[in-house]
C-alpha cells in the first residue's frame, strides 16, 4: 500500500515519464507540467524531430487549452 501512496505523491516528468531520484527537487514545475533536471539539461539540444520535444509540446498544448492556466500567471500559483 505504501508503494501506491508514494507513487501518487512523486512527480513524473512530462517528457520522459520518469520519476526523478530527488523527487520534486529534481526538476521544475511549469504551469502544471513537471520537467526533470535531465530533460531540462537536454532541452536546448532538442529538435522538432525528437520524441522528447514532441512530448513536451503536446503537454504544453494541452495545458494551453485549459481555461484556468492564466490564474497561475496572475497569482504566481497562489489561489
Amino acid at each position: 500500500m505504501s508503494d501506491m501512496i508514494e507513487a501518487a505523491l512523486l512527480p513524473r516528468c512530462s517528457t520522459c515519464k520518469q520519476v526523478p531520484a530527488d523527487g520534486i527537487a529534481g526538476g521544475l514545475w511549469l504551469c502544471g507540467a513537471f520537467l526533470c533536471a535531465d530533460c531540462l539539461a537536454d532541452l536546448s539540444a532538442w529538435t522538432n524531430e525528437d520524441e522528447s520535444y514532441r512530448a513536451l509540446k503536446s503537454t504544453l498544448d494541452r495545458l494551453w487549452q485549459r481555461p484556468d492556466w492564466r490564474r497561475h500567471l496572475a497569482s504566481g500559483g497562489r489561489p
